[in-house]
């Protein structure tokens, strides 16, 4: 944990901030107090100064803010964390994002652009401490989200992602469960159902990956870049991409072009298709007409929300019929943590055991 400070405008006084990623101070838009914190009251609506980009900063009060974690003064970086991120919605905050793809910095401050931001973080200790801003570091225990698949650190970063509107979707799933149209086994499953979706939030069905279901959307450009602002159409294909634009936009189809997003659609989003992809939809063969809905849908209670509900919402928004009428949800088989066996716990049955047998030591060992 970083402790810095930021001059507070117009006074004598300085507010010691602490944070354990140093580097997105660059990325500050205000510094958050708790308004019943007696330390701060007094500082509450006035500004601070930010010693690299020259901005006033606003010192805001909001009752999220734990007193007494850190010093009690948050700095707010709404680009690089999740909850600084609804404060920023909360409050009207500028969003400055300082990172690139690459883990980077973007920032024209001083020499930081282009370097690491573990780099950086620890020239910015050097240089704080230089302008009198720094005070100390201290050990820290947290949790750090580490990418399961390549082992870096994640960050939070804002990105462009396409949402699904579900509130008329999500409204009919609990309507087919009230009128029996839709039944769990076990039953209680009903009242879990019922509390997710009143908290039901658009779904972000965009996925920043190179492989899956290529999004079917496509920027339209026009070729002497006189267009102001960004221009989309949902499409199948370029041809089409091209035609529909034209159309829409009262644009000449030789003067544009259109290149399809390079996202891919959220695992859930195609695996939610799955009961109508897998008899032939959308070509409307016999086996679809013959098979769906289907009668009995059997998993896990634990994908309840990330496959059922999901399958329930796009099946009847699409056919006007749910995929199936009864659910069948059974309990999971735990390693001996108590933790679910999944690949990237790495605690599931090796499939070579099974083939080739296996000691019920080596087993013990495995666990």
């Amino acid at each position: 944990m970083d402790y810095f400070y930021y001059p507070v405008v117009d006074a004598s006084e300085k507010i010691l901030i602490a944070t354990t990623r140093l580097e997105t101070m660059l990325g500050d838009s205000a510094v958050a107090v708790n308004p019943n914190d007696s330390r701060y009251t007094h500082l509450i609506g006035k500004y601070v100064k930010h010693p690299y980009t020259g901005e006033n900063l606003p010192i805001i009060s909001d009752e999220s803010v734990n007193k007494d974690f850190g010093t009690g003064a948050m700095k707010i970086t709404p680009a690089h964390d999740f909850k600084d991120f609804e404060m920023g919605l909360k409050h009207n905050l500028k969003m400055s994002d300082v990172l690139s793809d690459d883990g980077t910095m973007n920032v024209e401050v001083e020499n930081f652009k282009g370097k690491h931001r573990l780099i950086v973080r620890s020239l910015l200790r050097r240089s704080l401490l230089e302008k009198g801003l720094y005070k100390e570091a201290k050990s820290h225990s947290m949790s750090v989200p580490f990418c399961s698949r390549t082992g870096d650190i994640v960050e939070p970063r804002m990105k462009n992602q396409w949402y699904l509107d579900c509130a008329d979707m999500g409204r009919k799933a609990v309507e087919v469960v009230q009128n029996k149209k839709l039944q769990f086994i076990p039953e209680y499953h009903e009242k879990v159902w019922y509390e997710w979706f009143k908290n039901l939030k658009d779904w972000c069905i965009s996925r920043q990956l190179w492989w899956g279901h290529q999004i079917p959307a496509y920027q339209i450009y026009h070729n002497s870049n006189s267009l102001k602002e960004d221009l989309w159409v949902a499409a199948s294909s370029e041809k089409e991409a091209l035609e529909k634009a034209s159309k829409k936009y009262d644009l000449n189809i030789d003067s544009i072009r259109a290149v399809q997003d390079c996202d891919v659609l959220d695992t859930w989003f195609s695996s939610a298709l799955y009961p109508l992809t897998a008899l032939s939809w959308p070509s409307e063969e016999k086996y679809f007409k013959k098979y769906y809905p289907l009668s009995l849908m059997e998993t896990g209670f634990d994908i309840l929300f990330f496959w059922v509900a999901r399958m329930v919402m796009l099946g009847e928004h699409i056919t006007g019929k749910l995929p199936f009428t009864q659910v069948l949800l059974h309990g999971m088989i735990c390693d001996s943590h108590g933790r679910k066996m999944t690949k990237s716990l790495g605690n599931t049955i090796d499939p070579l055991d099974v083939i080739k047998g296996v000691s019920l030591d080596t087993l013990f060992a495995k666990s």
